[in-house]
């Protein structure tokens, strides 16, 4: 059975539809549009209902509000029509070109999964050093710390219906909600990552030929919520000059100790496009 793709885009974004429309046609991909919610055009009463709703943790407007909402608009459709897995995707990703493979079945999927990352932001993600399994020469690997980004993701039925129940009262960043476990909804989800990943924004591959200047529309809005000591918060003083290097420094040993002795491993997840192996943003290499 195929799995369907259904794309966020704004009804005033006729330029990125059109972007997107022409990127799945060059790896072969049909795509079905979702009108965004605009956070902008929402009741100010409904704005300011999501307040109580965040987590403190990080800043929240306009933006997040409207992604986290067309997110959970998505997540109603699959459930509605009780579709097995569908691949949700954002108006401002590449795709490798072999992408179109994973959307024609979906018997490479994990019994268990609930959600399956495609993307990559290249941040250092934890996860075991061996892929638990492979689907058309990527390895897929349980994911087991956080990793940002929703433009690219496979999410089940069931999937669905936990982040439906689990982010009912939330209103944080749809990102962290889905894929940081300090929010408390990972943990509960069974979330693997495809490596090399199948697709990447377009601000993270400006090196490449493909880049087009299409940029976050989130990360381009003002906040409206902001948080008190959280991790978006600006740190000052004490805090940026002796704290800050000490965290970096913690993280270091961590990402030593855990890849050195355990059987998992801190790494950035690659991607490629077009023939160009990105493996940091706007940086093409070996990993």
């Amino acid at each position: 059975m195929t799995i369907p793709c259904y794309y966020i885009n704004l009804d005033r974004s006729t330029d990125r539809d059109a972007a997107f429309r022409a990127e799945c046609a060059r790896v072969g991909i049909e795509p079905v549009r979702v009108p965004a919610v605009d956070g902008r055009a929402l009741p100010e009463d409904v704005v300011a209902a999501m307040g109580p709703r965040t987590s403190g943790e990080y800043g929240v407007g306009y933006g997040e509000i409207g992604c986290f909402l067309s997110h959970v608009r998505l997540w109603e459709m699959v459930v509605a029509q009780a579709q097995d897995w569908a691949f949700v995707s954002e108006d401002d990703i590449h795709f490798a070109s072999n992408a179109a493979e994973f959307l024609r079945s979906s018997d490479w999927l994990p019994a268990d999964a609930d959600l399956v990352k495609a993307e990559t932001v290249f941040q250092r993600v934890l996860m075991d050093k061996r892929p638990a399994t492979s689907a058309f020469g990527h390895g897929l690997f349980r994911l087991c710390s956080a990793h940002g980004g929703t433009a690219g993701y496979f999410v089940s039925r069931r999937g669905a219906q936990k982040l439906l129940d689990q982010t009912s009262a939330a209103c944080d960043p749809v990102d962290q909600l889905m894929f940081n476990p300090r929010l408390g909804i990972a943990g509960d989800l069974s979330i693997w990552q495809l490596e090399p990943a199948i697709c990447v924004q377009d601000y993270l591959v400006t090196a490449s030929d493909r880049h087009s200047g299409v940029e976050s529309m989130v990360n381009a809005a003002p906040r409206l919520f902001h948080p008190e000591g959280g991790r978006s918060a600006k740190p000052k003083g004490f805090e940026r000059r002796v704290m800050g290097p000490l965290r970096k420094l913690a993280g270091l040993a961590e990402r030593l100790v855990t890849n050195t002795v355990t059987s998992r491993k801190f790494r950035k997840v690659p991607v490629e496009i077009d023939g160009v192996r990105f493996v940091a943003a706007g940086k093409a290499g070996t990993p």
